[in-house]
């Protein structure tokens, strides 16, 4: 469709999408308006959809710096990603979803703060979990793998929350991980957990654009968020053996819940709203999500017998009250 220059631009995103258009036009047109400001970057989008709206999207957008990639729809999500990361070929890459586009110029100017880093956690300073946790980290760098991954391994499970240098994409076996880690929802900061060797590097800024046209999570909408993020985070960190320490991967394991809001009191609410909190789905997950709960059992017992009705009611006045709030 359009010629490849890549190689000649500076960072290179890297969207895998599937069946989202309603994302992608939104992002394809922030991506574009940024390229036409002259910004040093390129972005190549991977889709498997099984329509032709992203196609199209791609086609009213194009220009030099948009690569348009169709995917066949069975190939799998995780496999899709690793294949869509190996193929970059600019000098540093970030994987972004098609939820949020990333903020260029920020990017690009933290990139200039740590040229030496092979590895940079992206933050961004507006979202009240990552202003929670960013301010503890007295470091700017770290040249310890377990402490930086202990520290920053939730924020690399986000797509647009790390941008690293090509050379460690190139280092990951597509094959190895694939088969170690495919198919569990966390192939991509597991991979850079078993491949990258330093020095690494964390900045807070204003990094990602909200996308309108975002829908709900996959994993949400499957009534999947213990299977997601208890079973399948306790497998995946757990078959990082050789490649962090014991401490680091329960120290992972142990702030996951807190960190992502996901299996907090609240988030728990949040959860049983949508049909993924019970005391059925707890029992059925019960050694995995004792591992990653980020309050007590006790607590985790209440959410879990509260009525849904009473779980809605409660969630809906704290989004009330946060509204009113912004508003002020």
């Amino acid at each position: 469709m359009t010629q490849d220059i890549r190689s000649g631009r500076r960072l290179e995103i890297v969207v895998p999408t599937y069946n989202r258009a309603e994302c992608a036009e939104n992002m394809f047109r922030t991506y574009r308006a940024f390229l036409d400001e002259g910004y040093d970057f390129c972005l190549s989008v991977y889709d498997s959809s099984t329509d032709d709206k992203t196609f199209e999207l791609a086609e009213r957008y194009a220009c030099d710096g948009i690569r348009y990639v169709r995917v066949p729809s069975e190939v799998g999500v995780d496999e899709k990603t690793i294949v869509a990361l190996k193929e970059a070929v600019s000098p540093y890459v970030m994987l972004c979803g098609d939820g949020s586009s990333v903020n260029i110029p920020v990017v690009l100017g933290i990139m200039d703060k740590y040229p030496q880093a092979q590895l940079i956690a992206l933050y961004d300073n507006r979202w009240r979990l990552q202003k929670k946790y960013y301010p503890q980290f007295r470091e700017s760098a770290w040249a310890d793998k377990n402490s930086f991954f202990s520290d920053h391994f939730w924020q690399l499970i986000l797509y647009g929350g790390s941008v690293c240098r090509r050379e460690l994409i190139q280092n990951i076996d597509k094959e190895f991980v694939t088969e170690r880690f495919g198919g569990r929802n966390f192939i991509y900061p597991c991979s850079l957990a078993k491949y990258s060797v330093g020095p690494y590097a964390a900045a807070s800024d204003e990094i990602l654009i909200d996308n309108p046209g975002k829908t709900g999570s996959g994993w949400i909408n499957k009534k999947e968020a213990l299977k997601v993020w208890a079973e399948n985070m306790c497998y995946s960190v757990d078959n990082l053996e050789d490649s962090l320490s014991p401490q680091a991967r329960e120290r992972i394991l142990s702030t996951m819940g807190e960190r992502t809001g996901f299996m907090t009191a609240r988030g728990l609410m949040v959860l049983r709203t949508t049909g993924n909190f019970s005391l059925k789905l707890m029992s059925r997950y019960k050694s995995s999500f004792k591992r990653v709960k980020g309050c007590s059992l006790f607590a985790c017992y209440l959410v879990a017998l509260c009525p849904v009705w009473l779980c809605r009611l409660t969630v809906d006045g704290w989004r009330s009250v946060k509204y009113l709030l912004k508003g002020k």
